[in-house]
């Protein structure tokens, strides 16, 4: 059978030319939804059931897959995760299949570019720089009669790095400092990799907004006389482990 015979079984018009075996599409002349079946010359009309796209047959609603060819017959809203027929645009609840489908799936790639900076090579330098931050003989000499604990937020990728210089004892991690911190610099993840390499001038990022402190002036001093040492820790692990990539593309 071509296409030029078919009609609506409903009102007799003429379909569109655009149908194709297996899909459901409605009339434009009644909007009864229709479906020519992959295994059936003639049409079928769907009257209130669960219509089979691959033959045709009704279907109660309580079926998720056709009881003569196994098709499945529902598709699941990914807002509300409700099961609905195959041949409705909207869920019970309202969502458009097609419009809800493309915005998970750049949720779950936004989500996905999150995890790989959390788990990647970003993470794994920070894990190691702050390791060494702790064994760093300059450190530990700049730690002697000092008291003062550093955080460092990098809200784009969800870690706190904290430092404490405490009479000579150096701790550093990725994990809650001993105590509140006395100076909280926070700033991206990119302008930590700038700063630290080079690529970033810290006085131009901190007047621009792109790093900011809070907490005690005098002591957020001291983060002059340590950021040479901590771009040569840094430079020196980013060089072991490799290129983070792009850290300055948000994810939003």
């Amino acid at each position: 059978m071509n296409i030029e015979s078919l009609v609506c079984p409903n009102c007799g018009a003429g379909l569109p030319d655009n149908i194709h075996q297996g899909k459901l599409f409605k009339c434009n002349n009644c909007a009864s939804t229709l479906v020519w079946p992959e295994r059936q010359p003639a049409l079928a009309i769907r009257f209130g059931t669960y219509l089979c796209p691959a033959c045709g047959t009704d279907n109660e609603q309580s079926r998720n897959y056709c009881r003569y060819s196994g098709t499945l017959l529902t598709k699941k809203c990914p807002k509300c995760n409700m099961d609905y027929y195959v041949g409705d645009v909207f869920c019970p609840n309202g969502h458009n299949y097609e419009i809800e489908s493309q915005e998970y799936k750049e949720q779950e790639h936004r989500k996905w570019e999150l995890e790989q900076r959390e788990g990647g090579k970003m993470n794994s330098i920070l894990k190691e720089f702050t390791t060494n931050i702790t064994a760093d003989r300059e450190m530990i000499k700049f730690s002697q009669g000092r008291n003062v604990v550093f955080s460092f937020p990098i809200k784009d990728i969800n870690q706190t790095i904290f430092m404490a210089f405490i009479d000579g004892k150096v701790s550093a991690g990725l994990e809650a400092p001993p105590h509140d911190p006395d100076v909280k610099v926070t700033m991206d993840a990119d302008t930590l990799d700038g700063i630290f390499t080079g690529r970033v001038n810290a006085t131009k990022a901190a007047t621009s907004g792109k790093m900011t402190f809070s907490g005690n002036t005098g002591k957020a001093m001291t983060f002059i006389h340590i950021q040479s040492i901590l771009s040569r820790l840094y430079s020196e692990v980013r060089q072991k482990i490799g290129d983070p990539g792009d850290l300055s593309k948000p994810v939003t």
